[in-house]
């Protein structure tokens, strides 16, 4: 946050994922004119500044630009957007959301902004439409104006102007000996802060050489300690550029307080006292455009991106134009000036070798402002080719997942293939086989099983990962090719009609994710055909409150202890129920099968 009590117009609240475009929607902004707030995303860390409720309060348009998924955090009380916007929202501002491509509203909404998508929103779904929606929103959805930072022409006095005319008239050489005193006054401020903005524009030519540098040696640096050198170097002098200006470019952001009297003798040279009031104002504005350029290409140190780089070069040499521009406007406010008012100008001047030497005072308005508008015009020009620069990266970044999706694509056929060929060799040998032992058929039952807790094992694991994989094998598919395998089980052995239920019951609620693989089967009673407490087909889940995953769990539960509960899964109505049993019992005569590997 700014240490100064400037008023901004707009207020530009962003999400990381949209830093990018805040920034460009910012920068157009302030070359056009406005007065605009744009904090960094490195100073919106902790707790909430409260200074910037003072700043949303004071502005006249709030723009939130709303990448996809922008609104999911605002369910958190202390999320920074929820709280810019429901701040905007409760002092009445003029919201103007910037939708982004890909970005949606909510169903529902964040409680206490439902009424954000009644606001009249400005799309920007793409870069080659940036320019149109940007003039949109200038003519069309801010309530502001742009600042003109001298106004050329020259304002009609008025009625009372003329009335006060014939008073000046008898007394005008006494007000113009008067006014020589006020006019060298004014002047020395005015000069006094064009001072303060070269000592920024000589601190930029310098930190633009250091810049240039620290790009062509990180571009051509392989070493990463090597590079971790240069970024400390960078961040050392970005910090020092800092603290320079903060130290030398002492501006007051206040506009001068010109009383009516000095206004009148202001006039009597031709001077316009609001054109000279808002200069102040004005250099601050470039004041903080500058401390913002320089958190910007920190930001682009530690994370050197090629976009970041590029928009930190971008704006060291905007600034050259900035301050061009603000220079030209003093030279046309001083020339309104008398020459014994300018001591102090032709003093400094000559030692001001950043500012464009070859305009001078005295020129016409009409000069000086086709000056101002050929340093915006190439504002804008470069502006265009960092957009074009966003275009060719876009366009390549589109290529390059076009080419990513292929290679996907054919990883995913090869290993569809391969899992496919898996599975059907996996197949072929536990497929049960009339000629087969009993025990050796239930053995490939078994087999089959564990398959089936890996193939939902890997599903629940690549939804967790997120890893968008569609697996042609799935726990279905195995669960239905099991369901088969039973039924030749229950073919060849039609006493097992039972138990044989119950475990396709079991296996389908595995597939869907219901039971996990554990658990033993009663198959038969010795010398009995009906047991006190267990039924044929009924899966011994837990001993004495220990999972059992096979008989060997079982076993041993059994041994610790021969009279504990028992928990088991009961086939009702065609599906597994629950079952505790308080305490077992006549366990020897009882027949166990794993269905477990």
């Amino acid at each position: 946050m700014k240490n100064n009590n400037t008023k901004y117009d707009i207020f530009i609240s962003y999400r990381r994922a949209s830093y990018d475009t805040a920034n460009l929607i910012a920068t157009r902004l302030k070359a056009a004119g406005y007065s605009v707030f744009f904090d960094l995303e490195s100073l919106r860390a902790g707790k909430f500044n409260e200074q910037l409720y003072n700043v949303i309060e004071n502005c006249k348009d709030f723009i939130s630009v709303l990448p996809p998924n922008a609104l999911d955090r605002c369910v958190n009380e202390d999320d920074w957007v929820r709280l810019e916007i429901c701040h905007a929202m409760k002092h009445n501002k003029n919201i103007i959301p910037v939708m982004l491509n890909g970005f949606s509203w909510p169903d529902p909404m964040p409680q206490g902004m439902d009424e954000l998508c009644n606001y009249h929103a400005l799309t920007a779904s793409s870069v080659e439409h940036f320019d149109m929606a940007m003039e949109s929103l200038q003519k069309k959805y801010l309530t502001c104006k742009p600042h003109v930072a001298t106004k050329i022409l020259a304002k009609k006095t008025g009625i009372l102007a003329i009335a006060l005319a014939v008073i000046f008239a008898l007394l005008y050489a006494v007000f113009m000996i008067l006014s020589k005193d006020v006019c060298r006054m004014y002047a020395v401020k005015l000069i006094n802060n064009a001072n303060a903005i070269y000592m920024l524009a000589d601190e930029n030519v310098s930190l633009k050489e250091d810049w240039n540098t620290f790009v062509t040696e990180m571009k051509y640096e392989k070493k990463d300690y090597k590079k971790q050198y240069l970024q400390e170097d960078m961040l050392a002098r970005l910090d020092l550029a800092e603290k320079n200006a903060k130290t030398t470019c002492k501006i007051d952001s206040s506009e001068m307080n010109i009383s009516n009297y000095h206004s009148l003798l202001l006039s009597l040279n031709g001077i316009s006292s609001e054109e000279i009031a808002i200069s102040p104002a004005y250099s601050a504005m470039i004041y903080n455009d500058y401390i913002d350029q320089i958190g910007v290409m920190r930001n682009a140190v530690m994370d050197p991106t090629t976009l970041n780089i590029r928009i930190g070069t971008v704006m060291v040499d905007i600034f050259v134009h900035t301050t061009n521009s603000y220079y030209l406007a003093v030279l046309a406010e001083l020339s309104a000036f008398p020459e014994s008012a300018l001591v102090t100008y032709h003093q400094m001047s000559p030692h001001w070798h950043h500012y464009p030497k070859q305009h001078k005072l005295g020129e016409s308005k009409e000069y000086y402002e086709e000056m101002i508008n050929t340093e915006t015009a190439l504002t804008e020009e470069k502006l265009s080719r960092f957009e074009s620069f966003l275009e060719q990266q876009e366009a390549e970044l589109e290529d390059l997942e076009s080419k990513l999706d292929d290679m996907q694509n054919d990883m995913d056929s090869k290993f569809a293939q391969m899992e496919n060929d898996i599975y059907n060799e996996f197949k072929q040998k536990n497929t049960i086989l009339e000629t087969d032992d009993q025990w050796y058929q239930w053995g490939k039952i078994a087999h089959w099983g564990n398959y089936l807790s890996l193939t939902v094992k890997n599903k629940i694991e690549n939804i967790e990962q997120g890893i968008d994989f569609k697996s042609g094998i799935t726990p279905e598919l195995v669960c239905d090719d099991i369901i088969s395998q039973l039924s030749l089980y229950q073919k060849y052995h039609p006493e097992s009609k039972d138990y044989v239920a119950s475990a396709k019951a079991f296996y389908k609620d595995m597939a869907k994710e219901k039971l996990d693989y554990a658990g033993v089967i009663i198959f038969a009673f010795q010398d009995v055909t009906e047991h006190s407490i267990f039924k044929i087909g009924d899966i011994i889940r837990e001993y004495d409150g220990k999972k059992i995953k096979d008989l060997k769990d079982l076993s041993t539960a059994y041994k610790a202890n021969d009279k504990a509960s028992v928990k088991i899964l009961r086939l009702d109505e065609g599906s597994l129920k629950e079952v505790i049993i308080p305490q077992i019992k006549d366990v020897d005569v009882v027949g166990l099968v794993g269905l477990t590997e």
